[in-house]
């Protein structure tokens, strides 16, 4: 008895790399995350030391992040929130790998157009 394949739907993974293909600011704060896994800080201040971009979009990226996985809220000071990477290994290690491809596609690219 042969089964049929059914195209499976999206994972949460590939919704994240469909996510990060379209916004800007969510590939800018993860890639930076990849590489500070330590860093946290508040939207405000990942938005003026982190991205150089402006608060209220880099909330809304947070917000798209944070319904991934990718980052996670820590209360500090009453309503205060700051933003650090996820303790996920897993989505830490799929992350950095479609990092580092994205990195090596864009690399190739530049390297092909400098002929």
């Amino acid at each position: 008895m042969s089964r049929k394949r059914t195209p499976q739907s999206p994972t949460k993974h590939e919704g994240l790399e469909a996510l990060l293909e379209r916004d800007p600011i969510c590939l800018e704060i993860a890639t930076y995350l990849s590489r500070h896994a330590d860093a946290v800080d508040t939207a405000r201040g990942i938005a003026d030391w982190w991205i150089n971009r402006q608060t209220r979009p880099t909330e809304e990226a947070l917000v798209k992040l944070l319904k991934r996985g990718v980052v996670r809220p820590l209360a500090v000071q009453g309503t205060t929130c700051v933003y650090a990477y996820t303790k996920n290994r897993l989505l830490r290690r799929s992350l950095a790998r479609y990092l580092k491809s994205r990195s090596d596609r864009s690399g190739h690219r530049r390297r092909r157009g400098r002929r």
